[in-house]
Parts: C-alpha cells; sequence; structure tokens
C-alpha cells in the first residue's frame, strides 16, 4: 500500500488492485494475470482517459484539473507486456484538502464519511472521498483501457452511450444489430448519444441543475461485440455474476440490468422468449431481450447493460447533518469541486469495467484449473498445472514477503520465532480446508492431505527459517 488509505482488488484470473486516494499524490493500480505479449497502443490509451477526465469533458464536470497521464511501472519491455505484474499509476496534479476541512467531523449526505468514519476513524484520509471516491475510477479506467486494447485483439469490442439524463432518453437503437463504428463516433460529443434534440433536452437539464446548485442523475448503457458462444459458467461464475460487482463498484452506481432488464418483470413469457434462427450460417435471435447470456453464457448476441448513476451526492445546497465530535445537528454547506451528472464521463467508465470482467472471464476459460477434471487430454492437464503453479509462486511470493515483516515485528518485540500453536492452527486448518472441498472424491482427500501437510511443513520449516536470518 503506497499511501495512508486502502485498496481494493477484484477478479480471480485478471487479479487488479485499484489504490490511492482522492486527495493522495497518486492513485493507481496493480494487475496481475495480464497476458504476455501485448503491445500498448499509449496514444489510443490517452485518448480513451481523456473520455474520463474533467479537464477535457467540461459539460456538468467538476472544474478540476487533471491531465491523468498513465505512468506504467513495471509489466512491460519495449512497449510490450511481459507477463509480469503489470503496475501503473496517476499523479494527482490538482489537489485541495482545505476544501473539506469543514467534513472533517461532520459527515457529507449522500456519501461514504459517516460509516466510514466508524469503521476507520482518522487514520483513513477521507478528503474528498478518499478511497470513496469517483477519483479511484481513473486507475480503472486506466487498467480496463490497456485490456480494451487486448480484448480487441480478440474481436472483442466495448463501446457505450448515454441511455438518459434526468429522465431524458435518447433514441431507441436496434439491440439486436447496433452499429460499432457508430458508437465509436459517440466519443467526440459532448453527451454521447444519438439523438441531437435529446442531447440538447440534456444539457439544459444539466445546466439548470447547476444554477439550482443541484445535480442531476443518469443512466448509462453498453454494449460488448464478439464474444463467443458459450463464454462464461452457470451460476455464481455467470456472466452477469461476474460483471454485476465489477459495476457496482463504480461510485455512485444504484442498478445494474442487462437485456431487457426490470422491464422483463412485466413481459409475458411470449414476448420476453427470444426465438432462435438461422441466419448466414449462425444462430441468431430476432429480438434480443437477453441481452446475449442465457444461464451465465453468451449466446454470441451482442452483451448490452444498464448501468443507473445516482445524482452527484456533493451539491452547494445547504444541507442537514450532524457533527461527529459534538454529538450536535447541524448543518453543512460544502465547498470543493463537483459533477452536476456523473453520467457524461461515466461512460468510458463503464466501458473500463465491463473490459476486465470480460478479460477475467475469457482467461478463466483459457486457464482452467478445473479442466483436468473433466478432460484427460495430457497437455490440457499439463497447461492447467502449469496455471496452478503459476499462481502457487505468485501467492508464495506474498506469503514470503509477509512471513519477513512478522519476523523483523517479533525481534522489535522480542518475541520468539517458534509458535506451537500457530503451527498447530495451519495444520487444522489444511484439515477443514481438504474435507470441505465439495468437487474432490472423497477416496482422494486422505492422500491429499498428506501430500499437502508435507509440503506445509516445508513451508513451516524455510519460514522460521526466514524469521530467523533475514535482516
Amino acid at each position: 500500500m503506497e499511501f495512508n488509505t486502502i485498496s481494493s482488488s477484484f477478479g480471480k484470473n485478471l487479479l487488479v488492485r485499484i489504490w490511492g486516494g482522492s486527495h493522495e499524490p497518486y492513485v493507481g493500480a496493480d494487475i496481475l494475470g495480464f497476458p504476455e505479449g501485448q503491445t500498448l497502443d499509449f496514444a489510443k490509451l490517452e485518448r480513451f482517459m481523456a473520455r474520463r477526465s474533467p479537464s477535457v469533458n467540461k459539460l456538468g464536470s467538476s472544474p478540476r484539473t487533471e491531465s491523468d497521464s498513465v505512468i506504467i511501472t513495471s509489466g512491460l519491455r519495449d512497449f510490450t507486456t511481459s507477463g509480469e505484474k503489470l503496475s501503473l499509476k496517476i499523479r494527482n496534479q490538482d489537489i485541495d484538502k482545505s476544501a473539506y476541512d469543514l467534513t472533517f467531523d461532520i459527515p457529507r449526505p449522500g456519501h461514504a464519511d459517516y460509516p466510514a468514519k466508524v469503521k476507520y476513524g482518522d487514520s483513513l484520509d477521507l478528503s474528498g472521498g478518499g478511497p470513496f471516491s469517483a477519483r479511484m475510477t481513473a486507475p480503472l479506467c486506466a487498467a480496463g483501457g490497456i485490456t480494451m486494447q487486448y480484448l480487441e485483439t480478440k474481436n472483442i469490442f466495448i463501446a457505450g452511450r448515454i441511455y438518459s439524463i434526468a429522465g431524458i432518453q435518447d433514441e431507441d437503437i436496434d439491440y439486436t444489430n447496433p452499429d460499432l463504428s457508430a458508437f465509436l463516433k459517440l466519443n467526440r460529443e459532448a453527451i454521447p448519444c444519438f439523438s441531437r434534440s435529446q442531447s440538447e433536452k440534456m444539457q439544459h437539464a444539466i445546466e439548470h441543475a447547476v444554477a439550482e446548485n443541484d445535480s442531476v442523475g443518469s443512466v448509462v448503457e453498453a454494449f460488448v461485440w464478439g464474444l463467443p458462444v458459450g463464454l462464461g459458467s452457470p451460476m455464481y461464475q455467470g456472466i452477469e455474476s461476474v460483471l454485476a460487482p465489477i459495476l457496482f463498484a463504480i461510485p455512485a452506481v444504484k442498478a445494474v440490468s442487462f437485456g431487457s432488464g426490470t422491464a422483463a418483470s412485466s413481459m409475458l413469457g411470449s414476448q420476453h422468449n427470444d426465438s432462435f434462427r438461422f441466419e448466414n450460417g449462425k444462430i441468431v435471435t430476432p429480438t434480443n431481450n437477453h441481452g446475449g447470456i442465457l444461464g451465465g453464457l453468451a449466446t454470441g448476441m451482442p452483451l448490452y447493460c444498464k448501468v443507473y448513476f445516482k445524482p452527484t451526492a456533493s451539491i452547494m445546497r445547504t444541507q442537514n447533518s450532524v457533527n461527529l465530535k459534538t454529538g450536535e445537528n447541524c448543518e453543512l454547506n460544502l465547498r470543493g469541486r463537483h459533477d452536476s451528472c456523473l453520467g457524461i464521463r461515466a461512460v468510458p467508465i463503464v466501458e473500463a469495467a465491463l473490459a476486465l470482467g470480460i478479460c477475467d472471464i475469457l482467461l478463466s476459460e483459457q486457464n482452467n484449473p478445473l479442466q483436468s477434471s473433466c478432460c484427460k487430454d495430457l497437455d490440457t492437464m499439463r497447461k492447467s498445472i502449469d496455471f496452478i503453479d503459476s499462481k502457487l509462486a505468485e501467492f508464495l511470493l506474498y506469503r514470503y514477503d509477509l512471513v519477513s515483516q512478522i519476523g523483523k515485528l517479533k525481534k522489535e518485540n522480542s518475541l520468539p520465532i517458534e509458535g506451537a500453536e500457530r503451527e498447530e492452527f495451519i495444520k487444522n486448518s489444511l484439515k477443514k480446508i481438504v474435507n470441505s472441498a465439495w468437487d474432490i472424491d472423497a477416496d482422494i482427500k486422505p492422500k491429499a492431505l498428506s501430500y499437502i501437510s508435507d509440503i506445509f511443513e516445508l513451508i513451516i520449516t524455510k519460514s522460521k527459517e526466514v524469521q530467523k536470518n533475514d535482516d
């Protein structure tokens, strides 16, 4: 962890850690598992980041000036990914903590200030929301923008639009065959939607909210083209199940829907069901209420989802709050720099989140360690072992680092290296892990436990050596 803040991680095969805070020197991201050999187009990444930056998109945006230039600190060789941890950071250039002096003891309505204060106390810098701020979407965008470049080499493309602002809705489109090139042209628009007249109404709604020291809500709609049929898994590893948590992690998101979404609850089965037919040598549906996903699996039709953003919580009106220090009710008049409509800059953020989730799913298909249980092909099983070995090495590296830190703490506090109680706890934990594995045959488990226990005996021995000798 780089600064006095917290980090957040997601993903399994593509593991992403977002770190930093709104008014810390930097925000950044670490990506484990990014494929080797991807040459990055930094000019393209810069254009993608500009769509999120308030410095470029001024309408309804914060006056905060940030270039959002992405600095890659590891994982590249001659602009090509090395397969090692890909780390990036973005400098926060326009920091002003003084605007949040008022809110140190007075939580802002609609923000995470109050529960975060209870949980972390004064140890966490909550200026501008700290790690809960929309500023954290800058490294998310950077990670997602890089990942989109990789997905495009697999003929998978992602693009979005403003579906509505303040209840004003963009024109309807063909959800069975949305025009990717038309979506990409929207990137040049101040409000990325298709209808010029509706865009003008949206702009007027934002301007009116600004004049009234208020804010408006919005809906972003995004599409994914080119997902192979069958991509995904049932239930908890289904496409919706993987994507939804990443989308909900975007600050101010209050709802996510796929396909016809909530409208499906008011439809008849005969209305909602998408019939199948052959067309140009492939199976398609003449409607796309399912949004390209059935049973957690891709159908080959375009995936689409809607992401619903609440009105910006930071408004320049007098609001009621409480003083946590004095225990008194009070009024709060906010200062600072805030968006009046989040959706405009959120379109690339949603695209980035989808890219990271889709890539994680795609890599899980390519590197599934459980393939050996259903496929007896020697090469496939060896690939699974190689994947498991790579993950073991990564986790052992982090374990070594922690063991080394613990050793130093023990020396500083004159604590013994040996810990029989701790070793017994580890052994009992291993038994529980093996016995609770539901997808391993019961007759294998005793031998597997002996195998794992022997390995951990060596790990414990080596860990004690590290703690004794590592200065």
